[in-house]
Order: C-alpha cells, then structure tokens, then sequence
C-alpha cells in the first residue's frame, strides 16, 4: 500500500489530537434516526469501542503511524 498520502496529514493530525488519555477516540458526533434505540451515549471524555476500532482500521489502510 505505500505510505500515507502527505495531503491525508492535517486530517491524520486532527483525528491523532482527538485522542482520548487511555488511547482510546470518543463518539462525538452520531446520525441518530427518529425512533431506533441510541446505541450508545456520546461523550467527549469516554473512549467509544466501535470508534476506536474504525479509527484505528482506517490508519491501518492508510499506512498511517500514530
């Protein structure tokens, strides 16, 4: 795959500085449709397991080191 494309950097920079203390990324912001159970709260202080896993799968496809 090669390394990350330098343009991807700022947005690498931005997502790494929305890391949480304990390594973990929270759910900030969510499509939440009427009438469907909230999964799951948001919070800018509490890691979110489903974020961590996306986040960290996207910069394992991109190459990207953080």
């Amino acid at each position: 795959s090669g390394p990350a494309d330098r343009r991807m950097q700022a947005a690498i920079d931005h997502i790494v500085g929305l890391r949480l203390y304990d390594g973990s990324w929270p759910l900030r912001r969510r499509y939440q449709p009427e009438g469907l159970p909230k999964l799951e709260p948001m919070s800018k202080r509490t890691g979110s397991p489903f974020i961590t896993m996306r986040v960290v799968e996207a910069f394992a496809a991109l190459g990207a080191k953080f």
